[in-house]
């Protein structure tokens, strides 16, 4: 479960959850929107005030290889 998919199922208001867990409420809108991932003990902490339902594995980003792309380097020249 996402934070947003959290606070619309209690009917909690971002300003409001943030103030319960002492996290500022830009901080919590940025985690809600997907624009910024907590910080591991931010993390903990969205999970100990969502009694689990948000755990800190949800905010894990896939890992994976990048695709290789082509670079330009300050010369112009492009190098794969």
């Amino acid at each position: 479960m996402t934070l947003i998919q959290y606070l619309r199922k209690h009917r909690e208001l971002q300003a409001e959850f943030a103030r319960r867990a002492c996290l500022g409420t830009g901080t919590v809108s940025r985690y809600c929107t997907g624009e910024r991932v907590p910080a591991r003990a931010e993390a903990v902490i969205i999970e100990r005030y969502t009694r689990g339902a948000v755990t800190v594995e949800s905010w894990a980003r896939p890992t994976g290889r990048r695709k290789a792309g082509r670079v330009r380097k300050k010369n112009g020249r492009v190098r794969a």
